[in-house]
């Protein structure tokens, strides 16, 4: 024998210590900015733990929820998702973090590197003199598919064009022979 009481009445009085152990912890970390601070950074820690032992944890951890409640996303989204579009302040607040996310994990470069490269430029399309706007989906960063590098920010126009040749700098210039043959 083992010494725990596993009786029903044993787990439901473990249940209810274990709801206001947590409302304690809410409690004070409501009331105590560096308490929740610190709660906040072991989480993250921890997390990163479990990450580094199983990178697929994301998606094993999605495929659980969803097999346990297929509609889970559009529960546990729609109210999040409405409460943002609502508030101005939260939606351009998220927009913003979701802009520094891609420039980070999509260029590998942070605002800064961009906000540098957009002064460099005048801020104005690197092929062509359309002004550019930070933060608008018509301002595109360039780079190489191929090697990744970042070369400089373009206007949708010219960024669609660039991808539409292939980057194929043959190509470019038989399109330039040819504008300037039938000017």
């Amino acid at each position: 024998m083992s010494g725990y009481d596993f009786s029903p009445e044993a787990r439901e009085k473990s249940r209810i210590a274990g709801i206001a152990a947590r409302a304690r912890r809410i409690e004070r970390m409501e009331s105590d900015p560096e308490y929740a601070e610190k709660i906040r950074l072991a989480r993250v820690e921890q997390r990163r733990k479990r990450l580094e032992k199983n990178p697929n944890l994301h998606k094993e951890d999605r495929a659980r929820r969803l097999a346990k409640d297929p509609d889970y996303d559009k529960k546990h989204n729609a109210g999040k998702w409405e409460k943002i579009r609502q508030d101005p302040e939260l939606y351009a607040a998220r927009q913003e973090a979701v802009r520094k996310h891609k420039l980070k994990v999509k260029y590998g470069i942070t605002p800064e590197d961009f906000g540098l490269m957009f002064d460099e430029q005048g801020g104005v399309c690197g092929i062509c003199p359309r002004p550019l706007e930070v933060g608008s989906y018509k301002t595109h960063v360039d780079h190489d598919h191929k090697t990744g590098r970042v070369r400089g920010l373009l206007c949708l126009q010219c960024n669609t064009a660039l991808g539409k040749l292939g980057e194929d700098e043959s190509i470019i210039l038989s399109m330039l022979e040819y504008v300037r043959k039938h000017a």
